[in-house]
């Protein structure tokens, strides 16, 4: 049984590597998610490459953007995976 609740799936994922600073990543998820204070499950379906460390993360519903304050969690899987 899955027990995924409020999990929201990224549109896309996009890694930017400006000439000087830190690259930073931006994760699209759907226009209608709207941000309000608190955590959220955000669902990774592609990979981020290996070379990017250290990079801040900013999530975007394409009109509102916000920071990543805390990250929790490495290849996580919200659901039980299926044969």
């Amino acid at each position: 049984m899955c027990k995924c609740k409020n999990i929201i799936k990224a549109v896309s994922v996009e890694v930017t590597t400006p000439t000087t600073g830190q690259p930073y990543i931006t994760i699209t998820v759907p226009a209608t998610t709207t941000f309000t204070a608190g955590l959220y499950r955000i669902g990774l379906f592609t990979t981020i490459p290996t070379t990017v460390n250290c990079a801040n993360i900013v999530i975007t519903n394409g009109t509102d953007s916000v920071n990543v304050l805390k990250c929790n969690g490495n290849y996580w899987r919200p659901c039980e995976l299926k044969c």
